[in-house]
């Protein structure tokens, strides 16, 4: 886990299946036809993750607006920055390696 002290930001990397798995504090993940679908507390987390197709099935974000967020108002735009600097944001990044 990567902390900066002075600001107070904290990042953290974990497999997808890894926290699908053994979801953290806050989240369950109920199996039903095929899916994985993952809820979560949303008072105290932000999710910012599309569904995704696995080689284990497709796992579903609840609630998630997905990689893109459109804020058309000045109320949604404080709204959306209040969640962003008072919750914990979790976000899908894909690593890959290229191979011959």
């Amino acid at each position: 886990m990567l902390e900066n002290k002075k600001s107070g930001f904290v990042m953290d990397v974990i497999e997808l299946e890894s926290f699908v798995n053994n979801p953290p504090h806050g989240f369950t993940v109920e199996s039903s036809a095929g899916c994985r679908v993952v809820k979560w507390d949303e008072e105290n987390s932000c999710v910012f993750i599309d569904e995704i197709q696995t080689g284990k099935g497709k796992v579903i974000f609840c609630n998630s607006p997905g990689r893109k967020v459109i804020v058309r108002t000045l109320e949604e735009y404080t709204d959306l920055r209040r969640q962003l600097t008072s919750k914990t944001i979790y976000i899908l990044v894909s690593a890959c390696t290229e191979t011959k």
